[in-house]
């Protein structure tokens, strides 16, 4: 069996001789190419460890997507916080 792999993960399986192509390495795998290779966001479920296909950890799977950043404020929140600062400010200002 042949495996399409990037980086260590495999994204695709073939039983015919790829080795022609690039990025295609002979495998002993129990996999075919029907089986699902790639999680519901695109991440490889199976790696290439001495020539043999061993199933990823989720958090392999995980450290191909960055972490979600942080929601930014909406504008009603950043004008809130601006006039709450004002407010503020002026309190100081004005004892």
């Amino acid at each position: 069996m042949f495996a399409f792999v990037d980086n260590g993960r495999v994204f695709a399986l073939n039983a015919a001789d790829m080795s022609g192509n690039s990025g295609w390495q002979q495998v002993n795998t129990t996999l075919t190419p029907e089986d699902r290779l790639t999680d519901e966001r695109g991440a490889a479920l199976y790696k290439v460890v001495n020539g043999t296909t061993q199933e990823r950890t989720q958090q392999e799977r995980e450290a191909d997507w960055p972490p979600i950043p942080a929601p930014v404020p909406s504008l009603a929140e950043r004008i809130t916080f601006v006039e709450d600062c004002l407010m503020e400010m002026s309190e100081e200002v004005y004892k």
